[in-house]
């Protein structure tokens, strides 16, 4: 019987881990560049959009893969004829045993992500209570107020305005149906305080910000492994808060008012605000973190932004971020470990010669097609017989042998990808010299 011989290699699962990490890392490394580097000639809305497309080419990165493989999938036909001698002395038994796979570590990748897209999912459940249980405004001076505020700014669709004592800190969430949820204290704020909050909050449903807060904490959780997307994340985050503080200087407010007013809103707060896990998918207007930049930014003069500038240097920073990005993929892919690779068997099973055909003197071969799965694995439902002699002697064995074969899978720009059309030819003879009494020659194999 013909031995077959594998070499040692990078997993897939491992590889295309590693890959993923090193293309990502890649694109937020030119994203940050960017941003970091035209930071003090562009508005915080530039800066904001920069971010999001360095985003968003991350999260476009395993779908163009995916849409590469499966085209590649299609298109890869017949792929050879492999052949198996069997003798009736010989046991069903592994040929050869490759080596083990990497479904443990991918395994335990795609735990840690399905537990944060849960923690997500918590928090969501979290914030849809917080907003249930909150009352709507009824102080009139607020509400008229507020409408006013809404039509300034030119929001259409209809925003709920409601006060929870749940909270420490105005928030703005929702896309269909957006709210804006003040604390229970914010209708005996000052008219200004009152007025630069309203502003600040509703120029977050404005820009979608809630949208973009969505997307970037689930692309965190689906990319975890990258430190970058977690920093690229708060960066997306703090960008929006600095472009909604323009907004509010914008409106003809005094920026050290503003900045004064902001600082002691946040004085405010309790200790366990944080607790809340509804705010886990909801940005505070004071969030520890970020206030002491903002505060500077806005007594510096550094927020108002010169649109039409911005605009055109937004524009070439998103085609820079995404040519960049996928040309840096296309070559990690190339020069990556996890190079183009065709499948490789790792584990063959000898079928058993049947007793029927022992007992008859009978000698032949079968000739059968199958997938091999990006597994790995042959996918049992496409196992055919494409040709035999003589029939009715060797089918049964022959399949049932085929179903326990393994392989390395075949590699496409570091993903594994199915190869349908691989072929086995199941020689059986008597003896293991000679080349078989057949009554019809098989066809030619690869030996």
């Amino acid at each position: 019987m013909q031995a077959i011989i594998t070499e040692i290699s990078i997993d897939p699962a491992v590889g295309w881990l590693f890959s993923l990490l090193i293309k990502t890392l890649l694109v937020l490394g030119l994203t940050a560049i960017l941003a970091f580097s035209l930071r003090r000639h562009i508005s915080s809305s530039t800066a904001h959009l920069i971010w999001l497309s360095g985003l968003l080419v991350v999260a476009l990165i395993p779908l163009v893969a995916l849409f590469q493989n499966a085209i590649s999938s299609e298109g890869s036909g017949f792929a050879g004829v492999t052949l198996l001698t069997i003798s009736p002395a010989m046991q069903a038994s592994p040929v050869a045993e490759g080596l083990p796979s990497g479904s443990i570590l991918l395994g335990l990748y795609l735990l840690v992500a399905f537990s944060g897209i849960a923690t997500l999912a918590y928090a969501a459940r979290c914030l849809q209570q917080l907003n249930r249980l909150a009352i709507p405004a009824a102080k009139a001076e607020l509400i008229s107020e507020f409408e006013q505020l809404c039509e300034q700014l030119r929001i259409e669709k209809p925003v709920s305005l409601l006060i929870s004592d749940d909270i420490e800190s105005p928030i703005s969430y929702g896309l269909r149906n957006p709210a804006v949820l003040l604390p229970a204290n914010a209708q005996n704020w000052s008219p200004e305080v009152r007025k630069q909050v309203l502003i600040h909050e509703l120029s977050h449903i404005r820009r979608g910000d809630w949208l973009t807060l969505l997307f970037s904490k689930t692309l965190c959780m689906l990319f975890w492994i990258n430190p970058l997307v977690w920093v690229a994340s708060k960066q997306l985050h703090d960008e929006a808060e600095q472009a909604c503080d323009s907004v509010v200087a914008s409106f003809g407010n005094c920026r050290v008012s503003y900045a004064e007013n902001l600082l002691g809103l946040a004085k405010q707060r309790r200790a366990n605000t944080s607790n809340n896990w509804g705010l886990a998918l909801a940005q505070p207007m004071y969030g520890k973190h970020s206030l002491s930049t903002r505060i500077t930014n806005i007594l510096n003069g550094k927020l108002v932004a010169r649109l039409s500038r911005s605009l055109k240097v937004t524009s070439l920073a998103v085609v820079l971020v995404a040519s960049a990005g996928f040309s840096a993929v296309q070559l990690v892919a190339a020069e990556s470990g996890q190079a183009d690779r065709d499948y490789l068997p790792t584990r063959a099973v000898a079928p058993q010669y049947p007793t029927k055909a022992a007992e008859d003197g009978v000698e032949g071969w079968l000739l059968l097609s199958f997938t091999v799965r990006a597994d790995g694995l042959v996918d049992a439902n496409t196992i055919q017989i494409v040709d035999s002699e003589p029939a009715g002697y060797f089918e049964n064995t022959s399949i049932r042998a085929a179903e326990r074969f393994e392989f390395e899978p075949r590699i496409v720009d570091g993903l594994a990808v199915d190869v349908p059309g691989v072929e086995y030819l199941f020689r059986f003879q008597l003896s293991n010299e000679g080349a078989g009494d057949f009554g019809r020659p098989p066809p030619e194999a690869n030996r």
